[in-house]
């Protein structure tokens, strides 16, 4: 598995290609100058970030990973807003769902088990919209038509440095109440 050494890896949920369309619309509708739009196949909500990742590590989060469990469930992208120092314009819920909630405390165990480090900062779910963004809408604002995206998978994503976009690919996919 030297094809995997070293990479940059995280775990995310990616939405399917009518929530990609939803979470388009959302950023399309939003008045924004500057920057650079997400490809829209690197639109997605990070739920754990890995960092480098050697052969050793990559086997043991796959196996980690097979091992969490959890039940489909509803994000409800309701708001978007505007972070100044990263200039990163983004959207997502105002609640976290209990059943993403549990994806993460799950995840973030059987990570552990792999030498991952928890976060320590509270879990915020949001998908990046567009980065380096030189002017942001006015303040963080509730959607006037929130979009329902029906989870029911979380993947694990690479980072592929340079080339053309998208940024990132999809290395595996695990089914949630399967």
């Amino acid at each position: 598995m030297t094809e995997t050494a070293n990479k940059r890896l995280f775990f995310a949920l990616h939405p399917d290609q009518q929530t990609r369309q939803g979470l388009l619309q959302i950023r399309d509708s939003l008045e924004i100058s500057g920057g650079g739009p997400n490809h829209p196949q690197d639109l997605h909500a990070t739920l754990a970030f890995l960092g480098q990742v050697t052969v050793d590590q990559y086997d043991c989060l796959l196996e980690a990973a097979d091992r969490v469990s959890g039940a489909p469930f509803t994000l409800r992208i309701d708001r978007a807003g505007y972070w100044k120092r990263p200039q990163i314009l983004w959207c997502g819920p105002t609640e976290t769902p209990p059943e993403l909630t549990r994806l993460m405390a799950d995840l973030q165990q059987e990570l552990g088990g792999c030498g991952f480090t928890r976060e320590k900062r509270p879990y915020r779910p949001h998908v990046t919209l567009s980065r380096k963004s030189s002017r942001p809408p006015a303040a963080a604002l509730t959607l006037p038509r929130p979009l329902a995206w029906q989870v029911d998978t979380f993947v694990l994503m690479e980072t592929v440095a340079g080339g053309p976009s998208p940024h990132y690919r999809i290395r595996k996919k695990w089914c949630l109440g399967a």
